[in-house]
């Protein structure tokens, strides 16, 4: 009885934290940074603002949850890419493309959270972690090609940090244009500048 109170709980929690991130990311995309405080997301989430204290401590926490709450699902499609039985240069164009994608359809929430405003001590962490693991994860990748000939040897994990960072720039700029040209265009500029570089053939450096 006290383990299925307790699977009870757990479950309720779930829900009312995924109903928080949800009132979170609809007040920042409307509000803007400056207009989210705990009292609206807890009137956005039909809840009083005591009890959003007791899953949030803070602004701060708050955001940092909803921000990890919108990475996680880009983050699972990314591992499906990554243990796919995908060549290596397959899965670095499926990283890309991917991440665009998905960055586009939460276009108005990323835009907000690239605010330079959004970021403190906690989310800078996060957001390293996250950097870390994905950088290390593409490194296979690059470690991997080397191994089968499809790239040329490079220290694997300084070449996933550049198209790690590449492709973040990509995002961004992305982001900033009011009206981006089609996905799919820039999912390929990037990986033809990454791939080929930009000096023309026979140009001497």
């Amino acid at each position: 009885m006290i383990r299925l109170r307790e699977e009870r709980k757990s479950k309720w929690n779930s829900l009312m934290k995924e109903g928080l991130h949800q009132a979170v990311v609809k007040v920042l995309t409307e509000q803007g940074l400056s207009g989210l405080t705990m009292e609206r997301v807890a009137k956005e989430a039909g809840i009083a603002k005591g009890t959003l204290y007791l899953y949030f401590q803070d602004k701060e926490e708050l955001l940092q949850s909803a921000v990890q709450s919108s990475m996680e699902p880009l983050e699972q499609e990314l591992d499906k890419i990554l243990d796919s039985e995908l060549s290596p240069n397959q899965k670095l164009e499926a990283i890309v493309q991917q991440s665009l994608s998905y960055f586009e359809a939460n276009r108005n929430f990323f835009r907000v959270f690239l605010n330079p405003e959004f970021t403190g001590p906690r989310m800078n962490r996060e957001g390293k972690d996250r950097h870390r693991r994905l950088v290390a994860s593409v490194a296979q990748v690059f470690k991997e090609g080397v191994e089968r000939g499809h790239f040329r040897p490079l220290p694997d994990l300084k070449a996933a940090g550049v198209f790690v960072m590449g492709c973040a720039a990509m995002i961004q700029a992305r982001l900033w244009e009011e009206t981006p040209p089609p996905l799919a265009e820039d999912a390929q500029l990037f990986l033809d500048i990454f791939f080929q570089g930009v000096a023309e053939e026979g140009a001497k450096r």
